[in-house]
């Protein structure tokens, strides 16, 4: 194994990660992708325009969306069947005989790269998968949460470390180490999630920057979920029993006092936050999102929503 530290030097001219994208910067107002699911049916919204993805025969979620050109890709579950869907047209990953699921999906220069598990027939474990234009490849690291290619080199993310074409980077021990999500920007390589210090058992969230850790929660069971660096400005989505906050260069936004978020996109100077508020018990809950702090939701139906990923794209 190796440290973080060994790929400072990577030449990455792009940003790009996982539960955060930034695009091209445009004065028209851009188009808010946002994915899930509702009820049995996995699902995406195109500016509050809903798109259903499956028959909803068995239980399906959109869980990573990706736009490119004129083409939207998605990836997700229906039932035990890993799924990519380009411009709603299913494609299977896998049989559907064992269980498994598809975390993440990213798209360069026509290639399209998921990331996800499925589990062995003998065994039962769960074993990592990635797949680059529906071909299956075992990589032996576990759940893969994130995977991304930037100048031609794969870099996908699992729960401790960093993998970059065949080789693995730890982050400090990795064994305490949970990764959620990742962004690559010039020379230097940010990941965020959550770490337990083995002293007093707590997980903390933290983000590291090349392998440098920088604790931003003092709270138990904190994560960030979300990552992104536009200039010397760090964005992260953190969240801290129950609650979700925007952190920014160090200040704090507490965006809602109850829920739950798994995505965020940084587009210009805007921040779009998705995931689900809590209105009542854990199981009442809105999917909504927040631009800048401002809460949004799809109106009726909304109690029924779950959203997992947005994309901010262009129009």
């Amino acid at each position: 194994m190796k440290t973080l530290f060994n790929i400072a030097n990577l030449s990455v001219l792009i940003l790009v990660f996982c539960s955060c994208k930034k695009q091209a910067d445009t004065t028209t107002a851009p188009d808010i992708y946002l994915a899930g699911r509702q009820g049995l049916f996995a699902k995406y919204w195109v500016n509050g325009q809903e798109k259903v993805l499956n028959n909803g025969i068995t239980a399906a979620i959109v869980n990573s969306i990706f736009v490119a050109g004129k083409d939207v890709y998605a990836t997700g579950n229906d039932g035990d069947t890993a799924k990519m869907w380009k411009n709603g047209i299913a494609y299977n990953l896998t049989d559907g005989k064992m269980a498994s699921e598809a975390n993440s999906i990213f798209v360069y220069n026509n290639d399209v790269y998921v990331a996800g598990d499925e589990r062995d027939s003998i065994t039962f474990e769960f074993k990592d998968k990635y797949w680059k234009n529906g071909v299956g490849i075992n990589t032996g690291l576990g759940s893969i949460r994130c995977i991304m290619m930037v100048d031609n080199n794969l870099y996908m993310i699992t729960g401790g470390g960093v993998w970059k074409n065949g080789i693995v980077y730890k982050i400090e021990n990795g064994s305490y180490i949970t990764l959620r999500c990742m962004t690559v920007i010039g020379n230097d390589i940010y990941v965020g999630g959550n770490s337990v210090d083995p002293a007093t058992g707590k997980t903390l969230a933290k983000y590291w920057k090349n392998g440098q850790p920088f604790q931003v929660s003092t709270f138990f069971g904190s994560e960030v979920q979300g990552i992104a660096v536009t200039g010397s400005t760090i964005h992260l989505l953190i969240n801290e029993n129950n609650e979700i906050k925007y952190w920014k260069n160090g200040a704090v936004t507490s965006i809602s006092k109850g829920g739950y978020a798994y995505s965020m996109a940084v587009y210009e100077n805007d921040v779009y936050i998705a995931g689900n508020e809590i209105t009542g018990g854990w199981s009442d809950r809105i999917a909504t999102y927040w631009k800048n702090g401002i809460r949004y939701d799809l109106g009726p139906g909304s109690d029924k929503i779950n959203f997992r990923s947005v994309f901010i794209a262009k129009k």
